[in-house]
């Protein structure tokens, strides 16, 4: 039986939109200086055109769950660059290769939490449906275990220190622990426990109590301390640059942050707050609004922005391999994918045009005029094909092809030439002069033939 935030999750996805706005704003700029402006046209661009956002990166494009429904939780796999997304709808766990869904592997009913243990390599999905109540154990593509642990399993999280994997058992009120596939102890909690969170700086493991609204730090296999935070936690995140837990407390609309086991602020964010993800590339923390179809991006204590996402998103993971990150929309059947580090640059660079000459580029259909001596875009990995418009009075050198972005600025320079008759304008007045000498030379010839004419002619008399 499912959580009461998620009946609310569920009542939001049928009364709220099914879209997946991934229309943002960014903190990415061109930088450099130009003698002109420019002026872009985003008209017909395809969505895998990154698009920026107010602060936390810039989306990169949407990914569909081709199979899967009701995306439920994200892990990455750092052995193989997998991210693994749980499909509770459809009880089976997507694997996404960069943009790309490569695999999908059937797992027990409801999957929800999902967790990678570096030591093992294998990746831990919690089946959180009364009747299956067991973690399956995945290999790569194929599941080598099921685990039966307690009622209810919601969440999962993998600590290094000690290589053990906790299980939220929602239902029985306590953590079980795993050692491979195998449970070696159970931990009784407070009411409720729905996430489970590993600080790696305290070797402590955090839970979220819904039902208690607290969380509960386990040492090894001991509770040692209890934290009071807002009401009914929902998600819980380490922050490896700061020390801290962030907890996301799903009615009261705020995220409480840890620092060992005080809370220390109390930030308010999206509507229903549900899941917490850390990027460990640029130390920002990523919290999911079910309400909102957003993403609030904090710094420390302090939130810098939101990224719009699909409809209820649930799960974020954060790739360390590519530095996307990823959403699960649990409403629209989506993984929102957006990037944290600025595409690189292509520049075109014009010579030969005198200043203040406007020139444009066209660039994989966005194009962009300019009066400066540059053309600048950001773009993702690929080859996108170009073409330079044409000036009146100039031929440019390179009028058309491709450039190919591998994770460097690419430059491509642009020679403008002045025209004359059709000719560059040197040769152009040359033929000109030619042309003239040969008319006054022409010219000449026949004056001097009429010249002569005119003196054989014999005079008359009368």
């Amino acid at each position: 039986m499912r959580s009461l935030p998620a009946l609310v999750a569920a009542g939001l996805i049928v009364l709220g939109s099914f879209a997946a706005t991934v229309t943002v704003l960014s903190r990415f700029g061109l930088q450099g200086g130009m003698r002109g402006a420019v002026n872009q046209s985003t008209e017909g661009l395809a969505s895998a055109v990154p698009l920026p956002d107010s602060g936390g990166g810039t989306v990169v494009v949407t990914v569909p769950v081709p199979i899967g429904s009701g995306p439920f939780g994200v892990g990455y796999d750092s052995g193989n660059g997998y991210v693994y997304v749980a499909n509770e709808g459809s009880s089976d766990v997507s694997v996404i290769n960069g943009t790309t869904v490569v695999a999908t592997v059937p797992v027990g009913s409801e999957p929800g939490g999902v967790a990678y243990d570096s030591g093992n390599g294998y990746v831990y999905v919690a089946n959180s449906a009364w009747f299956s109540d067991t973690v399956s154990v995945i290999n790569g593509t194929t599941v080598v275990a099921t685990v039966p642990v307690g009622t209810n399993p919601w969440d999962v999280a993998y600590h290094s220190g000690n290589g053990y994997v906790y299980v939220a058992n929602t239902g029985s009120n306590n953590v079980s622990v795993i050692d491979g596939t195998a449970v070696v102890a159970t931990v009784p909690v407070e009411s409720g426990p729905i996430s489970v969170g590993y600080n790696s700086g305290n070797g402590y493991i955090y839970v979220a109590n819904q039902g208690s609204n607290n969380v509960s730090v386990i040492d090894g296999t001991a509770v040692v301390a209890t934290v009071p935070v807002g009401t009914s936690p929902e998600g819980v995140g380490y922050n490896s640059r700061n020390g801290y837990v962030y907890v996301a407390n799903f009615y009261s609309n705020t995220v409480s942050v840890i620092n060992g086991t005080t809370v220390v602020a109390t930030i308010p964010v999206g509507d229903y707050p549900f899941d917490v993800g850390y990027n460990s590339g640029n130390g920002d923390v990523y919290v999911s609004s079910t309400g909102s179809n957003n993403l609030t991006v904090i710094e420390g204590t302090t939130v810098v922005g939101t990224v719009a996402v699909g409809g209820a998103p649930h799960g974020v993971a954060y790739d360390g391999g590519n530095g996307y990150v990823y959403v699960a929309n649990f409403a629209s059947d989506t993984v929102s994918v957006f990037s944290t580090i600025a595409p690189p640059l292509v520049t075109f660079m014009e010579t030969g045009l005198p200043s203040g000459t406007s020139w444009s580029v066209t660039l994989d259909g966005t194009a962009q005029n300019s009066t400066a001596d540059t053309i600048t875009f950001m773009e993702p990995n690929g080859t996108f094909s170009f073409s330079v418009g044409l000036v009146t009075g100039y031929a440019v050198s390179l009028s058309s092809g491709n450039v190919t972005v591998s994770g460097k600025a690419v430059n491509e320079s642009v020679s403008f030439t002045a025209i004359f008759l059709g000719l560059p304008a040197v040769e152009g007045y040359a033929l000109l002069a030619g042309i003239v000498m040969v008319v006054v030379a022409v010219g000449v010839v026949f004056a001097l033939r009429w010249v002569r004419r005119k003196k054989r002619v014999p005079p008359t008399f009368p």
